[in-house]
């Protein structure tokens, strides 16, 4: 019998909070929401960006969601949900239990690199713009990209699962972590449950 790291697991789980609730903030950062700022959600731009349409939307829902329940919880909401999606994905790649059967953290060594983002066109995901995946890759935004594959996994598994990939949207959009975070959840976080 394998005997479970508890200690390993607790300490990940701690570190992984955060961390997330750092990522989750520095992206409301970005779009000029912060705990103490004006909020203000009839601002047109950010940085000297103009906002498109659906950015405005997502930004109101969020500054509407830290008025009723505060910008720490917000932020935790964010970062919880975040978490548990990435959790779940990691181990469903872990396990080979993705329809795609095409791992989103890892490549086949298990080290970080997605076989999303050098697969993209072929990927069969539910609702996966096959155009926009390769059109993202020919202009440089392979960031963009990967939140796109990320999302729209998550989104088509909501239908087998809606319980654990609650459908994506809004406001908890917005405030999707970097790369780096995911790098980490991926090298550091054994979602296998071959422990």
């Amino acid at each position: 019998m394998v005997k479970t790291d508890k200690t390993a697991i607790k300490n990940f789980a701690i570190w992984a909070r955060v961390t997330l609730i750092n990522a989750v903030t520095q992206m409301a950062f970005e779009y000029d929401v912060t705990e103490t700022g004006k909020n203000d959600p009839a601002q047109e731009s950010v940085n000297g960006r103009t906002l498109t349409t659906t950015e405005k939307s997502r930004r109101t829902q969020r500054i509407s969601n830290i008025r009723m329940n505060g910008f720490a919880q917000t932020m935790e909401e964010a970062a919880y949900t975040w978490f548990n999606r990435f959790i779940a994905l990691r181990f469903m790649e872990g396990n080979n239990y993705l329809p795609s059967h095409t791992r989103i953290f890892s490549d086949e060594s298990g080290a970080f690199k997605p076989e999303v983002l050098s697969d993209a066109v072929n990927l069969d995901i539910d609702g996966l713009n096959k155009e926009l995946a390769l059109e993202m890759p020919e202009n440089q935004e392979n960031e963009r990209l990967y939140k796109y594959i990320i999302i729209t996994q998550c989104n088509a598994l909501n239908e087998d699962l809606p319980e654990m990939f609650e459908e994506i949207g809004g406001w908890t959009v917005l405030l999707f972590p970097r790369n780096l975070l995911i790098h980490k959840l991926a090298d550091d976080g054994d979602c296998s449950g071959k422990y």
